[in-house]
């Protein structure tokens, strides 16, 4: 509803605005990211989250943070939120990302315009639509006895987080 608080993920590159407080990472909740002089490119409903409208903001030029908050990428909130927030916090970022590198047509070169109805980005040119990209992947867990193969990624930074092993599926490649 017009007027109603929701919750703004705001994204920048691969980031979510993001500020700590008592009850941990907490995102921007305010009835438009402006009310803080946050300018929004581009903005994706992506939801309820309990009963509450959830929002992705894309700041494709992201300026000064407002106060208390900082821009995080996904390696650093994880530990510090819980997994229904970091799903939404990449999900936002996907959306708004996949906004952001598809200003042109892959058929045409015209610049591209929201679809009305759908989230997907139309060439008025030629009409082909260009929709959230799918990436498939792969995870497996190796067992032995009671012990299990972790891996330790090199994007991992600073942080101790070990995983079992996956990797995107290329076109044409075998499970």
């Amino acid at each position: 509803a017009a007027g109603q608080t929701a919750i703004w993920l705001c994204v920048g590159r691969s980031t979510v605005l993001v500020t700590h407080g008592d009850q941990g990472i907490e995102h921007l909740r305010a009835v438009q990211p402006n009310d803080l002089g946050i300018t929004v490119d581009h903005e994706h409903f992506l939801g309820f989250l309990d009963g509450t409208p959830v929002w992705c903001a894309g700041l494709d030029s992201p300026a000064e943070d407002p106060s208390g908050y900082r821009h995080e990428n996904l390696f650093s909130l994880y530990p510090n939120t819980d997994e229904q927030t970091w799903v939404l916090d990449g999900r936002a970022i996907q959306i708004a990302e996949w906004h952001r590198t598809n200003p042109f047509c892959g058929r045409c070169g015209q610049p591209t315009e929201d679809a009305p109805g759908e989230r997907a980005r139309k060439c008025p040119s030629c009409g082909f639509l260009a929709f959230p990209r799918l990436a498939p992947a792969v995870i497996t867990l190796i067992e032995r006895g009671h012990e299990v193969l972790l891996a330790r990624g090199r994007t991992f930074g600073q942080n101790p987080m070990y995983s079992t092993l996956a990797g995107f599926v290329e076109p044409g490649e075998d499970l």
